[in-house]
């Protein structure tokens, strides 16, 4: 691949990707869906004279003329919009290969047979749902990517979903379980899995008597799940170097006040805690190597998240946050594995400092905007009262200024959680969320 690129005299990358995904789903046990998707292409991505260009093709015979495409694209709109003269921020590139084997010949038999496991425990466990799901889907994506800076890589990535859904009286609580070990995650951790699946089946059954609450802003316990979901809209989406550009000078994160000492919010790469990251990238899709980003250090702003053009117009450090979808798609600037990291106080000494509170568990569907303004439903919570976990509550949202948001943080827990979800920044992507159990002040109110 590397020889389609010999005719550029100024950066471009080449990427060949193919995916597969496989899924199934059992309601109340039967099947109601089942599919079995391929996609296969390439991409040629240049940087001409202050713009990108690019092309793509699902032919990987046509490479040269797709090269020369992407290249005629950055010229025409480069002469067009009259791009300011810039200096890419380039990087020594690298060679990295980061193969994960055993995956590929997975069958849908195997993968119906391990729905059907999780389907059955359901059934057998909890005779008086009126509804559940069991969906599972395995997919894995293969890319090679070469760079004119030198950096080459070769990924094989499986990606294993579980998604469960329960039903009872009108009310429902759904999870998904998703890591990129493979098919051998849903096997491997089938007591853990079934854990979790009790625990939610709990949270259903105290939904029989919950109650309405009235719109209030107080302070809030926000369990890991819930706080990753909350952290990755607010301090996330607002370190990403688009979102800052976008809103230079009055940047939401730019202007986040100092916070508590022991806040410390990092985008991982590929490591952290000792361990491999839920979604390890190596090298991102402008063919950087991906080095962590110190979001927020010690309560201080430090870092944001960059591509080469953002790094180049906020003269930034380098971080290779450049994600794409597929080869269809140009990179964007995308969290990898976000997380606040753990502190010193324990969720118990958490819980009994509240007097009049609510403790949000999980929650699905959220956003921020530009402005630093955010909400996001809650389907799992509970109201705090004297220090106790008490009623159970409807579903509602939850809502706030990201800046206020984050000086409102007064404790942060010794417990951690990472959850992977997909984000929908104008492009479908997996990503990494993680945090302990907080506490800070929100507002909140019925859906």
């Amino acid at each position: 691949m590397q020889k389609y690129l010999s005719i550029l005299d100024c950066f471009g990358t080449l990427i060949q990707q193919s995916q597969e995904t496989i899924s199934i789903t059992l309601t109340n046990g039967i099947i109601t869906d089942r599919k079995f998707i391929t996609v296969s292409g390439c991409n040629a991505r240049v940087f001409y004279n202050g713009a990108w260009g690019m092309a793509y093709s699902n032919n990987s015979n046509n490479i040269e003329n797709l090269v020369s495409q992407a290249i005629n694209n950055a010229k025409l709109l480069s002469s067009q919009i009259h791009m300011p003269q810039i200096n890419l921020t380039l990087d020594k590139g690298i060679v990295y290969e980061n193969v994960y084997t055993g995956f590929r010949n997975v069958k849908e038999a195997h993968l119906l047979d391990i729905a059907r496991l999780y389907s059955k425990y359901i059934s057998n466990t909890y005779t008086d749902l009126e509804n559940y799901k069991v969906s599972a889907w395995i997919d894995w994506t293969e890319k090679h990517l070469v760079a004119t800076n030198g950096a080459q890589l070769y990924t094989l990535t499986p990606k294993t979903v579980l998604h469960v859904y329960m039903s009872k009286n009108g009310d429902f609580c759904e999870r998904s379980f998703c890591s990129h070990e493979g098919i051998s995650f849903l096997e491997n951790t089938y007591v853990t899995i079934c854990k979790a699946i009790d625990e939610l089946y709990t949270h259903l059954r105290r939904k029989e008597d919950a109650i309405f609450i009235n719109d209030t802003c107080t302070l809030c316990i926000l369990a890991p799940r819930m706080a990753s979901k909350i952290i990755h809209e607010t301090v996330g989406h607002h370190a990403e170097g688009d979102f800052i550009l976008d809103s230079f000078p009055y940047s939401t994160f730019v202007r986040t006040p100092s916070l508590l000492p022991t806040l410390n919010i990092v985008d991982f790469a590929h490591q952290a805690f000792g361990k491999e990251c839920p979604i390890p990238i190596y090298i991102d899709d402008e063919g950087s190597v991906a080095c962590d980003a110190h979001l927020i250090k010690n309560g201080q702003v430090c870092e944001g998240m960059t591509n080469r053009e953002t790094a180049t117009l906020l003269k930034a450090g380098l971080t290779g946050n450049a994600r794409s979808m597929d080869y269809l798609h140009e990179p964007l600037v995308r969290m990898r594995n976000t997380a606040l990291l753990p502190a010193e106080d324990s969720v118990e000494e958490m819980i009994a400092s509240i007097e009049d509170g609510y403790y949000l568990v999980d929650g699905r569907d959220g956003s921020g905007d530009i402005n630093g303004e955010f909400f996001y439903e809650v389907s799992i919570a509970y109201h705090i009262k004297n220090g106790k976990i008490c009623e159970s509550l409807k579903d509602m949202v939850v809502w706030g200024d990201t800046a206020i948001f984050l000086k409102s943080i007064s404790m942060i827990g010794n417990d951690f959680e990472w959850h992977i979800d997909d984000c929908t920044k104008r492009q479908r992507i997996y990503l990494a969320s993680g945090a302990p159990t907080i506490k800070a002040f929100l507002g909140l109110g019925m859906l």
